[in-house]
């Protein structure tokens, strides 16, 4: 996951060609940099929490295990070491959660999206305005789709559990996140 100050919606060659988009963007972008820095947060991270929080948990986490200062010093962490390996694992763990980490694990994802073909854009004619671009699906489309969908749902499901587990792991051990 990419954590910036910016977040810029749109390609450099769109704003190239819509500057007053980039201008209006800038201001929303100098506007939550505002937030981050005096709240903590700002609106557009509500707008999904989950991916935020997955996001900005493993950095911190790391930075924990790096730069704390002690430990519980309890049954389960007798030293800080044991301590730090948890918090490294608690981060790689919710990396692995992460969307877009999850969805590589789809093997049908390049097979389902390389099945679509694009045929050849019809020629634009003074009387069209727009350039028509039409597509077909391979034969193997519809069972492919099947699959891959299939996949993806289990997927995710299996993703559902496991941050369930994570955050509840993470519940356990919120006196000790404390110090």
């Amino acid at each position: 996951m990419n954590l910036n100050v910016f977040n810029w919606c749109y390609s450099t060659r769109y704003y190239l060609t819509h500057p007053w988009k980039w201008v209006s963007e800038l201001f929303r972008n100098i506007r939550d940099a505002y937030h981050r820095a005096r709240y903590g947060w700002c609106y557009t991270d509500v707008w999904e929490l989950g991916y935020w929080l997955l996001a900005i948990l493993p950095p911190m986490l790391r930075h924990m295990a790096e730069h704390g200062c002690g430990f519980p010093g309890d049954k389960d962490f007798p030293t800080y070491e044991s301590w730090r390996l948890w918090l490294d694992m608690m981060a790689n763990a919710i990396e692995s959660v992460q969307e877009e980490n999850v969805e590589k694990q789809n093997e049908y994802e390049e097979r389902f999206h390389n099945s679509f073909h694009i045929r050849e854009p019809r020629k634009e004619t003074p009387e069209s305005k727009f350039l028509t671009v039409t597509w077909s699906e391979s034969p193997d489309h519809k069972e492919l789709s099947q699959l891959y969908f299939q996949r993806a749902k289990e997927l995710t499901e299996e993703r559902e559990e496991k941050l369930i587990k994570i955050f509840e792991e993470l519940a356990k051990k919120i006196p000790a996140l404390w110090d």
